[in-house]
């Protein structure tokens, strides 16, 4: 990412400090990682001695292809985005995940400060499309949200990514945080691809719920990949999830009479 990554260390560091340069802006990971580099480098203290190599992934000191593959993984894995690459879902979701958590959906906001030159605001309620208002703001996702909290007993509902990062997806509700991670993963896709639908082929559901009904077969296709143990307390969550759907329906009172 340095616009000169060929660049010798005393050619990027004065008395005042380390002067890098960056050929684009980065992330809130990375930013927290190069901050922690440099606090990090801030107590080094030069001895004036011969410089000699280490391997400081493996105890011996010397290099080991065992110890290569963990700098592979740290390299790609972030510690705040551990949960979402173990996830048990499928890969391309994970990368769905994490580019929500980084801010690189196409959503119409993002497309806009691309140079698109169509509007930047939601297909169905005419406000600015971010990765909040789809997942989180949307009238439809509101719906969702509220009967998930009501069926599940959670006290509140996500209002944004940053906080059902830093405090649902950590744990912070009556449910393993595993399957909170699962459960948002197909919700979010369902909502993701109900947004899709609507910008790019202009067909809106004839109900709000049909989006929730869509994201439940998801989480019934990606059940086998959790742990046996959970397959079953799972399957429960959805058909709690289904029974509230189903009696939600709009009309279903009128239908009886």
């Amino acid at each position: 990412m340095c616009r000169d990554p060929n660049a010798r260390v005393s050619e990027v560091w004065s008395n005042e400090g380390w002067a890098l340069t960056f050929h684009r802006s980065l992330t809130l990971p990375e930013n927290d990682s190069y901050n922690h580099l440099l606090q990090f480098l801030s107590s080094v203290q030069m001895s004036g001695l011969e410089d000699g190599v280490e391997w400081a992934l493996d105890k011996s000191k010397t290099f080991t292809t065992k110890s290569l593959y963990s700098l592979t993984h740290r390299g790609v894995c972030v510690r705040e985005a551990d949960n979402i690459w173990r996830a048990k879902v499928p890969l391309k979701i994970k990368i769905f995940l994490w580019q929500i958590d980084n801010n690189r959906l196409q959503t119409a906001q993002s497309l806009k400060q691309k140079g698109w030159q169509r509007s930047p605001l939601c297909a169905l309620c005419g406000k600015t499309e971010t990765v909040d208002h789809i997942f989180f703001h949307c009238s439809i996702a509101r719906l969702i949200w509220c009967g998930i909290r009501d069926c599940l007993g959670w006290a509140e509902c996500p209002v944004s990514w940053a906080t059902w990062k830093n405090k649902w997806a950590k744990g912070g509700l009556k449910n393993p945080k595993r399957f909170t991670i699962f459960l948002f993963a197909g919700i979010a896709w369902a909502l993701w691809v109900n947004r899709n639908k609507m910008a790019i082929e202009k067909s809106f559901p004839k109900d709000p719920l049909q989006v929730l009904y869509s994201g439940i077969p998801f989480l019934q296709k990606w059940r086998p990949l959790l742990k046996q143990a959970d397959r079953d307390d799972m399957m429960k969550i959805l058909e709690v999830l289904k029974s509230w759907a189903g009696s939600t329906r709009p009309g279903r009172e009128q239908s009886r009479h």
